[in-house]
C-alpha cells in the first residue's frame, strides 16, 4: 500500500536515514498511473508485475499524494514535517 508505506518512510527520516527515505519516496512515485495519480494500494500479479489503476485499483481521495508531499518536505527539512514540535 503506497499510502500506508509512508509511515515507514517517515521512520527512515526520524532515524536520519535520508537516502533510504528518498529511495522509498522514489519507489512510491514509481507506482503512479499514466495520469500521475498515486494509488492507495497496489498488488503484485503472479508474473511479478505490479498492478495499479488499470487493474481496477482506485486513487479515490489522493491520500497517497498528501503522504508523498509530506515525505518530500520531511526529506528536504531533515525532520518529520508534520510532527508536532512540542510533545507531551
Amino acid at each position: 500500500w503506497p499510502l500506508l508505506a509512508g509511515e515507514r518512510r517517515h521512520l527512515a527520516v526520524a532515524r536520519g536515514d535520508f537516502d533510504r527515505a528518498q529511495a522509498q519516496l522514489d519507489a512510491m512515485r514509481s507506482s503512479a498511473t499514466e495520469s500521475g495519480l498515486l494509488p492507495e494500494q497496489t498488488f503484485v500479479k503472479r508474473d511479478g508485475a505490479t498492478q495499479t489503476l488499470d487493474a481496477g485499483v482506485a486513487c479515490p481521495l489522493v491520500w497517497a499524494h498528501a503522504e508523498e508531499n509530506i515525505l518530500e518536505r520531511s526529506i528536504e527539512e531533515k525532520r518529520i514535517f508534520d510532527e508536532p514540535r512540542v510533545r507531551r
